[in-house]
């Protein structure tokens, strides 16, 4: 049993075991864990893949480093409810706020590379620093801010109720008008807690605004390379859309959807009296790895020869040689993709207002809109 001089501080990581996430960092933190006989950290590791094996070398079984791997929406959210803090250490260019504002919903902080994408939340995201290691650096900001821990707690508190679903839907009919026929079209993750939330969350919240609603969703079950390429060529979405059209939504709202199952559907899809409200989460019309994007210098993309130069940087001369033909097919169906968009009554929808001009090249400025803080 711990002496009661010895605090340990409960961490939960629930994000992919991955470069791109910068597991790495975690990976070191759990090593230093391991090697401490009384660790200041407990981190509680609720995910899998690719990196599960080098993690389980890393901890050797120790008590203070717990490995759970996937679990149901209710388990996770009933471990994460235990833990102090969440930690998010990705540094690549993507918006984590919703992933961020769950667990704050649990009136806790998160420590992250403060960018961009979390800068609405203010002391509810602990800033990390990109060159000191984790071990060394949370106990440091932890000793500055702990007797705020309260008021960060009530911080937490307030922030979640300014961003409820239906706030946020409250809040996008600037927007958006308040439709009576709403198609809406999202990937569903099994066991990513915010994720399935959401879904759950928007359309029992439309439903109960007497709003008619129709979801479509698919779930991660191939890998997403294989996925990206069967659901680009995805014919029965196509004929499901089409019959979709003739009970005339006046609303078709993409959630991230289209990055990987759309391309097909979109290009032979009539044109329509819809209006369709497409979110883009990422970079990943811009540059061919987006994952991979670390700072604002890599999309400085303009045409192909560029594009393949890109994937060229992130991956390396051997990985480059053999991803080039899906580069290549990428940057043409990305091409195609706007075509088709052109082709319809689209506003594109981005969550931060850092990405709008890294999309000029493909959309006017009047179709493009950010929207924040609401996710339908």
């Amino acid at each position: 049993m711990p002496d009661s001089h010895w605090q340990v501080i409960s961490l939960a990581y629930t994000s992919r075991l991955a470069h791109e996430k910068w597991f790495d960092l975690v990976l070191d933190l759990c090593e230093e864990i391991s090697s401490q006989d009384k660790p200041p950290f407990h981190i509680h590791i609720l995910w899998d893949w690719p990196l599960k094996w080098d993690l389980l070398k890393k901890i050797g079984g120790r008590d203070f480093v717990t490995y759970y791997g996937r679990v149901s929406k209710n388990k996770l959210k009933r471990i994460v409810s235990t833990c102090d803090y969440w930690l998010l250490p990705s540094r690549f260019l993507e918006t984590f706020w919703l992933s961020a504002l769950d667990f704050i919903s649990l009136w806790k902080p998160c420590f992250a590379f403060k960018k961009w994408w979390v800068s609405q939340f203010g002391w509810c995201i602990l800033p990390l620093q990109e060159s000191i290691p984790l071990f060394n650096q949370i106990p440091h900001t932890l000793k500055n801010i702990w007797q705020h821990k309260k008021t960060l707690s009530n911080l937490c508190k307030e922030t979640t109720l300014l961003y409820t679903t239906e706030q946020r839907i409250t809040r996008s009919q600037d927007i958006l008008w308040i439709p009576s026929k709403i198609l809406f079209l999202s990937d569903y993750a099994k066991n990513i807690w915010w994720i399935e939330q959401y879904v759950e969350n928007t359309r029992s919240l439309l439903e109960n605004k007497w709003y008619s609603t129709t979801f479509y969703w698919y779930s991660w079950e191939l890998p997403r390379w294989l996925l990206s390429v069967f659901s680009s060529f995805n014919v029965s979405a196509l004929l499901w859309l089409q019959k979709q059209l003739k009970k005339k939504p006046d609303i078709i709202r993409i959630h991230s959807y289209i990055r990987w199952f759309w391309w097909l559907p979109f290009f032979f899809l009539p044109k329509s009296s819809s209006k369709f409200f497409v979110m883009h989460h990422d970079f990943w019309l811009v540059h061919p790895f987006p994952s991979l994007v670390y700072n604002e210098k890599q999309l400085s993309i303009d045409w192909i020869v560029d594009y393949v130069k890109a994937s060229f940087q992130v991956l390396g001369l051997v990985k480059w040689f053999f991803s080039l033909p899906f580069v290549v097919g990428k940057y043409i169906l990305s091409l195609l993709l706007v075509a088709s968009f052109k082709k319809h009554n689209c506003v594109h929808l981005f969550p931060s207002d850092f990405m709008p001009p890294y999309y000029e090249k493909f959309f006017l400025e009047k179709n493009m809109k950010v929207l924040p803080h609401a996710l339908w």
